[in-house]
């Protein structure tokens, strides 16, 4: 099954589909697994940087550990939230969870978000990168064909 490694902000890659516009909105690939990252995150240049790895309890244990181990080969803080797997978490109460873990972790605006995981996931943590700090890049890391 392909990952969609969708990433908000200037990059090149080799597989890229843009929406049909003359300017994308934001580069999309799609790759086969994770290792797609290491030339993303090459790019990013966040070797004195940080990322934080929101995903929950349904992907936490297939995909946390691998892709926190990619992660730690480019930043030098890795970091990580699981939120309750369910539509009922889609609150401000989690915004605020992810909030409180990016102030603790004294994350500026060259660090990074990576939701991994499908739409509760993707929604919560895209929302969370755009209003802290009046933007943050961030990178959706899907797990499923649905959550592409």
């Amino acid at each position: 099954m392909s990952k969609l490694i969708q990433v908000h902000g200037p990059l090149q890659a080799s597989s890229q589909i843009f929406p049909e516009q003359t300017v994308p909105i934001y580069k999309i690939f799609i790759e086969n697994n994770y290792y797609g990252l290491h030339q993303i995150l090459r790019q990013l240049n966040i070797s004195n940087g940080k990322i934080l790895i929101v995903t929950d309890t349904n992907v936490k244990d297939h995909y946390l550990t691998p892709v926190s181990k990619i992660a730690a080969e480019y930043a030098s803080v890795v970091e990580s939230i699981v939120i309750p797997a369910g539509e009922e978490y889609k609150t401000l109460s989690t915004i605020e969870t992810i909030y409180e873990k990016l102030i603790q972790c004294h994350f500026d605006r060259n660090d990074v978000l990576f939701a991994l995981g499908g739409g509760v996931i993707g929604d919560m943590t895209g929302y969370a990168a755009a209003t802290y700090l009046r933007g943050i890049r961030f990178i959706q890391l899907p797990t499923t064909l649905l959550s592409m």
